[in-house]
């Protein structure tokens, strides 16, 4: 998916690895991305509540859920925004090309590509990397289904 590129010149922003343990007792490698989330700018868009996403589905009879495949990996980085992702590991440093988990800003950003995306699109709702299709009727909500389905293969 080229998600990660190495990095060959000095850079300011390098965050370490951390190993976090999973209850399975397995772990996982994360990059503690505390000082970059200090340095970002957020940007104000609201995400819906669950409350109001359940309001909306008042009524509706038929019900998909799709889950979206590495959701926040599919946004790419403009290339001026990579350098403050690097990471160092014990092969040297590498940097993100595409959205990651663990930087504040990363749900919103998602998000607002997502409605994007789906703009238009009705009978339909979405939770971080989750979309509800729903409709009255059977017939209804495949209509809504396959074209939130056309969209979102339209954009991977």
């Amino acid at each position: 998916m080229d998600v990660i590129e190495h990095v060959e010149s000095p850079t300011e922003w390098v965050s370490p690895l951390v190993i976090v343990p999973k209850r399975n007792a397995e772990i996982r490698i994360c990059v503690d991305m505390r000082r970059t989330t200090e340095a970002v700018k957020r940007s104000r868009h609201p995400i819906l509540t669950v409350d109001e996403i359940l309001q909306e589905l008042n009524g509706a009879k038929v019900y998909s859920k799709i889950d979206l495949r590495m959701g926040f990996h599919q946004v790419e980085l403009e290339p001026e925004s990579r350098n403050i992702t690097t990471f160092t590991t014990h092969v040297g440093l590498f940097r993100y090309k595409r959205l990651m988990f663990g930087i504040s800003c990363a749900p919103e950003m998602y998000q607002q590509c997502i409605n994007m995306a789906l703009e238009g699109c009705v009978g339909q709702r979405n939770i971080s990397d989750d979309i509800i299709v729903y409709g009255c009727t059977q017939e209804e909500h495949d209509e809504r289904l396959k074209k939130v389905l056309d969209r979102c293969t339209k954009r991977d």
